[in-house]
């Protein structure tokens, strides 16, 4: 697949030189959001996006260097079908959405919003019959997006870990003979491509 041009943020599944600079990002959006204490074992899992690449979907999300051809990671979103190590919620026929970050100075572009859709269009190609995620209640700004692209509330599916209370909110993709001709709700009207490594979702 031929690269595709572009001038604004792209979104793709993660290249083999994607995916150090997602994990350093991941961990250090945690940290600058108060959501992670330094020190916390779960940063060493944030980094290690080596191995979501390796057991889930990773998708970065990249700008362009403002000169030459380079480009740097500024988001990532990691999608885990039922049964994949990384799905913590999922039930069969379900995919998971874990792991939404975007570096602080990237933020303001719509670049959350990119990552998500284009995952929601990967669950849909991977025949998922409902998108599932969880939220802590302090994640207001998320909350917003989530609810822009049609998330609802699942509270009987609310759970807890080590302390930490996580709701649950769920996606329906429409409709098989709608999904050729409508988008997530709330979502851009950008091209979306799985596979093959090119820049597929994008702005500008």
């Amino acid at each position: 697949m031929a690269a595709v041009a572009h001038h604004g943020p792209a979104v793709r599944v993660a290249l083999p030189g994607d995916v150090a600079d997602a994990g350093a990002l991941t961990a250090e959006a945690y940290l600058a959001d108060g959501l992670l204490d330094p020190g916390d074992e779960y940063e060493a899992e944030l980094r290690d996006a080596q191995r979501r690449a390796r057991e889930a979907v990773l998708l970065v999300a990249t700008v362009p260097m403002p000169l030459g051809d380079d480009e740097v990671v500024v988001g990532s979103l990691t999608l885990a079908p039922y049964g994949s190590t990384y799905a913590e919620v999922a039930g069969p026929g379900e995919v998971e959405l874990r792991m939404l970050a975007v570096a602080p100075e990237a933020r303001g572009q719509g670049i959350a919003e990119m990552l998500m859709a284009a995952a929601l269009r990967e669950a849909v190609g991977l025949g998922a019959d409902r998108v599932v995620l969880s939220t802590l209640d302090s994640m207001t700004v998320a909350h917003r997006l989530y609810d822009r692209l049609g998330f609802t509330s699942a509270p009987e599916r609310d759970w807890a870990h080590e302390g930490v209370h996580l709701r649950v909110r769920t996606w329906q993709p429409p409709p098989r003979r709608a999904r050729s001709s409508r988008r997530p709700r709330g979502a851009r009207n950008a091209p979306w491509t799985s596979r093959g490594g090119g820049s597929v979702c994008r702005t500008g």
